[in-house]
Order: structure tokens, then sequence, then C-alpha cells
């Protein structure tokens, strides 16, 4: 047994990440350029993907249940589940052919007898078996890509865009256990997955370290075959290596960077980005401001401010004149 220093880097050897977005936009494509991939193609669509890996079709959630604790996956190191949602749908159907077996004691019916369909503890149901396939798949020391779709949703009167996930519950459970949730969408700068949360889509960025990613392109040998890019493998590789040296931080510094986050996520006026502004600029310790920049810079320009540097501040850019 070995007491390991909270000064000292931690090793992270797992990350679950989910990638979601438009049909055809290039999700599973940049998914599949992970390292070692084994792909659990329950749309049967991964020939509609650029650079193949080994695919595993499916009949139905035993199937799923099975791989998780296979020492088939020993020799992967990346797992990616197309699509999520119909996984999930596997998963209800199983619910619907083992209601016996999975309904507690006194507990109503977890499946409504006159539409098929979940009832609410029903969907609970599904949270839980969700949630334990994730706890057994994290005990294998493999990474785990979930590809979904999006789903458009009114938040706040607006549009918000947000994974395809079967259940409050089941989502609850991915949002807690991904590292990192990316948005793609086309933007001017090609095919681009945003992993910094914005109030116009879901994300998850991990200390800062992605923001927005343009998916590369994949180029052909000689035969007219597209060469993997090995994009995902890298964008893994620096996240965990980001992390491992950030959750490395003393408690102090942690409590520092949470208040100084949880001030640039609720700005909403120049003054208070301003004084954030002095807060990072003014720190000593060093790792908070290179973390936090990110951050900080999609919130001012959420925000729709420019840095002024004659005035040496923010200001609208309805003001006109500054420049960042």
């Amino acid at each position: 047994m070995r007491i390991v220093s909270k000064h000292e880097p931690k090793q992270i050897r797992q990350l679950v990440a989910v990638i979601y977005g438009l049909p055809g936009i290039g999700k599973t494509s940049l998914a599949m350029s992970a390292e070692a991939a084994l792909l659990v193609d329950t749309d049967n669509g991964s020939h509609r993907a650029i650079g193949q890996v080994d695919a595993l079709g499916m009949d139905g959630w035993q199937d799923f249940i099975d791989l998780c604790k296979s020492p088939d996956l020993n020799g992967y190191k990346t797992l990616v589940v197309d699509t999520l949602d119909t996984l999930l749908g596997y998963a209800i159907q199983y619910i619907r052919d083992n209601q016996a077996k999975l309904r507690g004691p006194k507990q109503p019916s977890p499946i409504d007898r006159y539409s098929g369909g979940l009832t609410l503890a029903g969907y609970g149901v599904l949270a839980n078996l969700f949630e334990d396939a994730l706890k057994t798949l994290r005990t294998r020391n493999i990474d785990l890509i979930f590809v979904a779709h999006a789903k458009e949703v009114k938040q706040d009167d607006a549009d918000y865009m947000s994974p395809e996930v079967t259940g409050k519950g089941s989502y609850k459970v991915l949002r807690q256990m991904a590292d990192m949730i990316g948005y793609a969408e086309m933007t001017p700068q090609g095919r681009t997955v945003h992993f910094a949360p914005s109030s116009r889509h879901e994300g998850k960025d991990p200390f800062g370290l992605l923001g927005s990613v343009v998916i590369e392109p994949s180029a052909k040998d000689g035969s007219g075959l597209h060469i993997p890019t090995g994009q995902m493998a890298r964008l893994l590789t620096h996240v965990r290596e980001g992390m491992s040296k950030a959750v490395a931080l003393s408690d102090e510094v942690a409590k520092e960077m949470a208040e100084i986050r949880g001030y640039i996520e609720q700005a909403t006026t120049i003054p208070q980005c301003n004084s954030i502004v002095a807060m990072l600029v003014g720190y000593e310790g060093g790792a908070i401001p290179t973390v936090l920049k990110p951050l900080f810079m999609a919130k001012t320009k959420e925000l729709g401010l420019k840095w002024d540097a004659e005035a040496g501040s923010y200001k609208s850019v309805q003001e006109g004149g500054g420049h960042e």
C-alpha cells in the first residue's frame, strides 16, 4: 500500500467522452480516430464513417452487458458506442422482457401496460442499468466514447442543444461520469466540436483544456483509402495529461481556482469581468490563470466584450473602439 501525496501528479487512467451533434457532422469519424478502438455499432452505420475500426453489432442489452465483462476488451484501449440512445433503446426492451426480475417487491411496474412505454419507476430502472454498466466498464481501464444525436430544447426561451439521452436519470448518470462532452456543428472554420459549455449548448471541458476543436480532414493513401488522423487519440492524451497535472494542485489552490471559476461562470457585467482580470493578473500561484484563461475568454466572448488595450479594461462591442 502506498499513500499518494496531494502534490504528486495523479495518473488519470480512464476517460469518458461524449460527442454529440446532427447527423453527418463527423462525430463517428472523430470518435473512431481514438487509439485501438472497438466500435459498438448499435445503428449499423459504421460504413458511413471515415477510418474503419473493429466493430461489434448488437442484438440486445444483454450483448452489451456481456461485452462489459468480456476478456475480448483487453486488446482495446477505447470503446466507442454509436449511438447512445439506440443502446438505451436496447435497455428499454430488456426491461420489457424482464419486468418480473427487475421489479422490486411492492414496487410499481417499470412498463406501462397500456402504452408499453416506461413508467416513472421504469426510467429509474433504466438509469440504474446504465449506471451499473458504466461502473463495470470503468473497472476495465479502457477509454469510453459515446456518440449521440443532438436534441434541441427550450431553455430560458432560447434554443439549447444537448445530447439525446432517454430519461433524465440516464442523462444525469452520463453527465456525472463524463469527463468531456462536446457539441459538433458546422462553423466557418469547418466541422467543429465545442467542449466548453455555453448558453446555447451542453458541454464539459475539464479545466478548460479543449475549448473548441476543428475536426481534422482525413487524407487518402495511394489506394484511395482514408488515412486515420489519430485526432481523438491526441485529444484524450492531452486531457489525460492536463487533468493529471491539474488535480495535483494543493487543496488551497484548488479552492481558489474553484472560487475564481465560479466568479467567471457567474459574471454578467463589464465590472465583474474587469475584476476577474485583476484576480488572474495578480495571482502568484501560476497555475490558475493558465487553466482558467480559456474559460474566461469564452465568457467575455459570450457577453460580447472586447479588450481595450489603451484603457486596460473590457468594454462592450457596441461601444466600439476596443480591440483584443
